[in-house]
C-alpha cells in the first residue's frame, strides 16, 4: 500500500556554520528532486535566505531554481533560513537528526539554531507530529509539541486531517432524520469545496465528511455547533475526527476540538 506524507520545516541558523546540517539540507533537497523526477513528490513552497540572498521554488517539475537552491544550501557561510513544504509518497526526508544531535553535543548553540518540523502520513488518523529543536521567542524546545488546551479559538487556515465526520446507518426510529438534512446543509455552507457525500433513503442515512477548510474562527465555531447537533441528530452514531492543521504558518499549528469527551467543548492548540 503506498504510504503519502505532507512534510513542513523551518530551519532558521545565525551566525553559525555546522558542515553536518549543511550536508544534511543539501542531501534532503537532493533526496526531493529525485523524487520530482520519478512524480513521487510536490513541492508547494520552498523559500530560502542564504547569506542575505533570497531562493524560491514550488511545483513538481525540476527547474534551474531548484538547483541553485540546492548549491547555495551547500556552500552557505554563516546565515540560513529555510522553509520547505512538501508532499511525497512512500518516502520523506528530514534534518530533524543532524539538529538534535548538533544541540545535544553542543547545547551552546540553541541561541543559533532552530528547527521545527510537521510531518503526517496518511497511513495514520490524527492531525501529525510536530517537533521543534533550539531556542526561538527565548523558549528552548527539544522534542515533541503536544496539544494543550487553549482558552481561545486562534485565527488561520484550519485543514480538516482525513475524514472528519463518519456516520451510515440503517433507518430507525432513534435518528433524527430532518436533523441530519439540517446538518448536512450547513456544512456545504461552510466551505464552498467542501468533500461530502451525503444521502438518506428508504433503507440507510450517511454522511461522510471528507475534507474541509475552516478559514475564520466564526466557521470553527459554526462547525462545532454542528458536530453537536449531528451527535443528537444520529443518537450518538456519528464518528468525528476533530483534528485540524494550518499550514499557512513557517511552522504548522494542530488544533483538536474535543467533542466528544466532556459537557463542553475543549479546544487544544499545539503551536510554537
Amino acid at each position: 500500500m503506498s504510504i503519502s506524507y505532507i512534510v513542513k520545516e523551518y530551519l532558521c541558523v545565525r551566525n553559525y556554520q555546522n558542515k553536518h546540517i549543511t550536508h544534511a539540507i543539501t542531501e534532503t533537497l537532493a533526496s526531493i528532486g529525485h523524487q520530482i523526477l520519478l512524480d513521487n513528490a510536490f513541492v508547494m513552497e520552498l523559500n530560502m535566505v542564504a547569506d542575505g540572498k533570497r531562493y524560491s521554488f514550488c511545483g513538481k517539475c525540476m527547474t534551474k531554481d531548484f538547483h541553485e537552491i540546492i548549491l547555495a544550501a551547500k556552500h552557505t557561510k554563516t546565515n540560513l533560513e529555510l522553509t520547505l513544504f512538501y508532499y511525497a509518497y512512500d518516502c520523506y526526508f528530514d534534518i530533524s537528526n543532524e539538529v538534535e544531535d548538533t544541540l545535544k553535543n553542543s547545547p551552546e548553540l540553541s541561541d543559533n539554531i532552530f528547527h521545527s518540523f510537521y510531518n503526517k502520513a496518511d497511513c495514520n488518523s490524527g492531525s501529525g507530529i510536530l517537533c521543534a529543536y533550539g531556542k526561538k521567542n527565548g523558549i528552548l524546545y527539544n522534542g515533541i509539541i503536544n496539544p494543550v488546551e487553549s482558552p481561545a479559538l486562534c485565527e488561520g487556515i484550519w485543514e480538516a486531517c482525513d475524514t472528519a465526520i463518519s456516520f451510515e446507518e440503517d433507518i430507525n426510529d432513534a435518528l433524527d432524520l430532518d436533523g441530519i438534512r439540517k446538518c448536512a446543509n450547513d456544512l456545504i455552507e461552510l466551505d464552498e469545496e467542501i468533500d461530502i457525500n451525503f444521502e438518506i433513503d428508504d433503507k440507510t442515512a450517511l454522511l461522510y465528511l471528507n475534507d474541509i477548510s475552516l478559514n475564520t474562527v466564526e466557521k470553527v465555531k459554526k462547525f462545532i455547533d454542528i458536530c453537536e447537533r449531528l451527535q443528537t441528530a444520529t443518537n450518538y452514531t456519528c464518528g468525528f475526527l476533530t483534528e485540524f492543521v494550518d499550514y499557512t504558518v513557517a511552522t504548522p499549528r494542530i488544533m483538536i476540538l474535543d467533542i466528544l469527551s466532556s459537557d463542553s467543548p475543549k479546544i487544544l492548540i499545539a503551536s510554537i
